[in-house]
């Protein structure tokens, strides 16, 4: 039986996965250009001391849709990532891989219920089997949410 501190959720929801925050989008780096100013007052919302777990989570989670994207951050140049556009997940939400580098760097805030759930898990993701993979990639190509910026 999946309990719900297991990071797995039931057969019934298999490959439903939900977005994390400003970082469950699919963008590329104009996009990201565009939201530029909600990230920044997203910005010193983690802890330093808490923000290399976090950061650690969000790159070690599975990778679900690779893109070989370079990004680079739009705050303040203090980075670049490769496939940053690629999307990650721990099978519970689903995130962009350059969401780890913007946590480290400038604590962006995260919706509390993950940082909850990171933190049942000690902030270790749980290893998702091939099977969970394909069922989260299925989901997500039929309903990622797509950035729109005016």
């Amino acid at each position: 039986m999946v309990g719900p501190d297991s990071g797995h959720r039931p057969e019934a929801e298999a490959g439903r996965v939900s977005p994390l925050g400003i970082f469950g989008v699919l963008a590329g780096q104009r996009d990201m250009e565009r939201i530029r100013e909600d990230l920044r007052a997203l910005a010193d919302s983690i802890p330093g001391r808490d923000r290399p777990l976090v950061a650690n989570y969000l790159r070690t989670g599975s990778i679900v849709i690779a893109l070989m994207e370079q990004t680079h951050d739009v705050l303040d140049g203090a980075f670049g990532v490769p496939g940053g556009s690629a999307i990650h997940t721990d099978g519970i939400y689903y995130w962009r891989r350059d969401a780890a580098e913007y946590v480290l760097h400038y604590g962006i805030g995260l919706p509390a219920d993950f940082l909850e759930h990171g933190a049942r898990l000690a902030w270790v993701p749980p290893s998702l089997n091939r099977e969970e993979v394909l069922a989260i990639d299925d989901y997500l190509v039929r309903s990622i949410r797509r950035l729109t910026v005016p």
